[in-house]
């Protein structure tokens, strides 16, 4: 449900490609969780993704929206954020996932500007969370080489960067 209000507040502030890479990998993230997700949960979704992908791809918005209701997606209104339909888990790992390919795009720009171009990222995850990204490694792919390791046993961590990992919150190494 915070990708509603992601998605919202990236619309109102005219930026769209935000909003739509917000909406595809939450979609991918719902594709991973199909199997443990009520068809209840599931059919609410992607009605709410349906709407939303309506100001950008309305006829795909409309056909999906038809499977379900015979009214017109442009004529409903804009889904709001429902406490009770939270998934927690999944949610959290959305998140987690959205915040680390951010830290990451935030690096590299850092090492653009001063004229450096990394040539790999080294994302240290702990164990019990290494398979959640490693899920996900599609979404963190932004053009760089991007090594997931297991925090407690990388394979190359020149700086120490690794005991930094925290639940749901590797640590990075850019070179």
């Amino acid at each position: 449900q915070s990708l509603i209000d992601d998605v919202t507040k990236n619309l109102e502030n005219i930026k769209p490609n935000y909003a739509i890479q917000q909406i595809m990998s939450y979609f991918r993230l719902v594709d991973k969780f199909k199997d443990k997700t009520s068809i209840n949960h599931l059919t609410k979704i992607v009605e709410t993704i349906s709407l939303m992908l309506n100001p950008f791809t309305p006829h795909i918005s409309e056909e999906v929206w038809h499977f379900f209701h015979e009214s017109s997606a442009s004529t409903e209104k804009w889904p709001k954020a429902s406490k009770k339909l939270v998934n927690k888990k999944v949610d959290e790992i959305y998140n987690a996932v959205i915040k680390l390919k951010q830290d990451i795009i935030n690096i590299v720009n850092m090492f653009k500007r001063k004229n450096k171009k990394p040539k790999r990222v080294f994302v240290y995850c702990l164990p019990e969370d290494i398979d959640k990204f490693k899920a996900f490694s599609a979404e963190l792919s932004i053009g760089i080489n991007i090594d997931l390791q297991n925090s407690e046993k990388p394979s190359h961590d020149p700086l120490d960067k690794a005991q930094k990992a925290s639940p749901l919150k590797p640590a990075i190494y850019v070179e």
